[in-house]
Parts: structure tokens; C-alpha cells; sequence
């Protein structure tokens, strides 16, 4: 119901059941995101790259059955989901528990250590609880939208992000892969040979991220139309997700540079700064739902069915979409200033100097 859905919408029955199954799924979902989290700050990128492929193709596999072949319908998406996670998180759990030897307390230097790590803990912790919960609602308030503007918008709306989703997770391996190797070589300060590589990082990062998020907005333009017919057979839903695409694409190119960016600023462990750019990204992504339409941009591209009235104009699906690509470059823009601001964990990274023979001593 806080999502939309009214008691009289044809989404909430499937809806409802899909969640009641998806549900059983989320705490090894949780336990997949902190253990995932565990082996790649260990520098082990392997393992759990390994169990996420297990778990995707369990999940691949049992779609289809429980779907189709058991007639589950929504419900059985939910499954297969809660199935594959439970079936990645467990043994990636017992492998966890082999690897690292459990702790203890037993003197009073290793009950200052636990202290300190728990200081530690709590305080980036809840900075990215913070920022976890701020990426979160600005996704719930536009997935909230779209259900309010029906049916076939909804559709539309849930196609053209999971196609988004699956298209920028390419991208995605971009920010892990930094995060660990700045991570890796943090503090910064110790050598110069130190900042020749962090430099030499992030202009790889910043360069993929852009190459890579340019290529897969390029594809998809140019197989629009043979990428959308095998996501739907509503005609409908096929127009109306076509009609967004130039937003769409928009916010998967931005999306592509979010991730390396992101990347960069978790891997210099600026927790303060990247919690603070998708904090006012989530603040202007749902300010701008209100706005946009007042400005009458887009508002009745779909016509009737798919807009919805707003205290100052018709809200449309565009305008959703234009708020996600808002919400994607602030928080570009915001990292990208910390960056290059050389201040803080950045401050004598010689991120564009094309001379680095001032920086080959490694005595400091």
C-alpha cells in the first residue's frame, strides 16, 4: 500500500506473493552482501565471484520450472531468488569459517583490539547504513511513483531498470576492483610510489567507467527494439518502455561512472564523503519528482495512462527516469570534486600530471 499498490490494482495479488516467497531470501541475501564484503577485503575476489555465478545459474535453472512448469507465476521468481541466495550463502558461510580462525578474549590486549574494532566498526558502519538507506529511498519513492501511474507503466518501469540493473553490473566489477587495490595500498602518504599508483588507478577507473558504460548505452540504442521484444509481448508496454530508452540510457551512462567513482572514494576509505553524495543525490532524485512536472517537460509523453496528477502538473514515466539520471549525476559531480579537490586521503595525487619523475623517490 506505501508503495501504490492499491487493494483494487491488478499488481498487488501477484505482487504479494512474490514477495511472501522473496522474503525467506533476504537474510542470505544480507548474509551474501557482508560475506561477499569479507573475502574481497581480504583480497580474494575469487571466491565469492565463483558462488555468485553458482548462485545466478541455480536461479536461472529454477525460474523457468517454477514459473512455468509448476505455474507459480510471480510467486515462483520469488523462489527460485530465496533458493539460489540460501544456496550461495551457505557454503560461502562454512568456506568463510575454515578460512578465518575464530576469536578470542582472552587477555586484555585482545579485548582492547575488539574495542578499537568496534569503534571503528560502528562508525563506518553506520555511515554506510546512512548511505545504504539514503540509495534505498530514492529507488523505493520512484518505484513508488511508476506503480502509481498504472499497470503498463509500472511494467515498463520495472523492464527498463532491470535493464539498466543487468547492463551496468559490467561496471560494477569496475568499482570492486578499485575499491580493493585503493584500498589495498591506503595510506597514500607513506611513498610517492604510492601516489603514482593510486593516480594510475583512478584514470583507469575513470576511463573504463566511461568506455564501458558509453559502449553498453551504444548496443542497447542500436538493439533497442530486438532488446525490448524479448523482454515483453505487450505491445504496450513495449511503446511505453521504448519512449523513456533516451532517459533510460541516460542514467546507465551516469550509472557507469557512478560505480567507479564510488569505487574510488570507498577504496580511500572517505566513507563521509561518498555517504554524503548519495545523501543529497537521494534528497534532489525525490525533490525533482515534484519539480519536473511543474516544468511541464515530458509530462504527457505516454498520454493518460501513464501520467498521474501532482499538485503542479501530470507526473509521467520520463519524469522518473530524468529524476534517476539526476540522482546518478550528482553523485558523479560530488565525487568527482573530492577527487580532485587534493584534500584529504586525494591531497598529492598526481591524478593528471603527465611527469611523474618528481615522484620516483621512494625514500619519504
Amino acid at each position: 500500500s506505501i508503495m501504490g499498490v492499491s487493494v483494487a490494482s491488478e499488481m498487488r495479488a501477484p505482487a504479494l506473493r512474490y514477495l511472501r516467497w522473496r522474503a525467506l531470501g533476504v537474510p542470505a541475501s544480507t548474509v551474501l552482501l557482508v560475506v561477499n564484503s569479507i573475502f574481497r577485503g581480504r583480497g580474494d575476489t575469487q571466491t565469492p565471484l565463483f558462488f555468485t555465478f553458482m548462485g545466478t545459474a541455480i536461479n536461472i535453472l529454477l525460474c523457468p520450472v517454477l514459473i512455468f512448469s509448476l505455474r507459480m507465476g510471480c510467486a515462483g521468481a520469488g523462489a527460485a531468488t530465496a533458493i539460489a541466495q540460501w544456496a550461495a550463502a551457505i557454503p560461502l558461510v562454512v568456506l568463510l569459517h575454515r578460512k578465518i580462525a575464530p576469536l578470542s578474549f582472552g587477555g586484555n590486549g585482545d579485548r582492547r583490539s575488539f574495542r578499537q574494532a568496534l569503534q571503528t566498526y560502528i562508525k563506518v558502519g553506520s555511515l554506510l547504513l546512512f548511505r545504504t538507506m539514503a540509495k534505498v529511498a530514492a529507488y523505493a519513492v520512484t518505484s513508488s511513483a511508476a506503480a502509481r501511474l498504472g499497470t503498463v507503466p509500472m511494467a515498463a518501469y520495472a523492464l527498463t531498470f532491470n535493464l539498466g540493473s543487468a547492463t551496468s553490473q559490467l561496471c560494477e566489477s569496475i568499482s570492486i576492483a578499485t575499491q580493493s587495490i585503493l584500498a589495498r595500498e591506503y595510506p597514500y602518504h607513506k611513498s610517492n610510489k604510492k601516489r603514482i599508483t593510486v593516480a594510475h588507478v583512478i584514470r583507469r577507473a575513470l576511463l573504463a567507467g566511461v568506455v564501458v558504460s558509453s559502449a553498453l548505452s551504444v548496443v542497447t540504442w542500436l538493439k533497442m527494439d530486438a532488446v525490448l521484444r524479448k523482454l515483453t509481448s505487450s505491445d504496450a508496454v513495449f511503446h511505453a518502455a521504448k519512449a523513456v530508452m533516451p532517459a533510460v540510457l541516460l542514467t546507465q551512462l551516469l550509472k557507469g561512472l557512478v560505480y567507479s567513482t564510488g569505487g574510488i572514494l570507498l577504496g580511500g576509505l572517505d566513507f563521509m564523503y561518498s555517504t554524503m553524495s548519495m545523501t543529497v543525490a537521494a534528497v534532489a532524485c525525490v525533490v525533482s519528482l515534484f519539480v519536473l512536472p511543474r516544468w511541464g517537460s515530458s509530462g504527457a509523453l505516454l498520454g493518460s495512462t501513464s501520467s498521474v496528477l501532482t499538485s503542479g502538473g501530470r507526473l509521467s514515466l520520463n519524469h522518473i527516469w530524468q529524476s534517476l539520471a539526476l540522482f546518478m549525476g550528482i553523485q558523479v559531480a560530488i565525487a568527482l570534486a573530492r577527487i580532485l579537490s587534493a584534500t584529504g586521503p586525494w591531497k598529492d595525487i598526481p591524478i593528471f600530471a603527465s611527469d611523474t619523475s618528481s615522484f620516483d623517490d621512494d625514500t619519504d
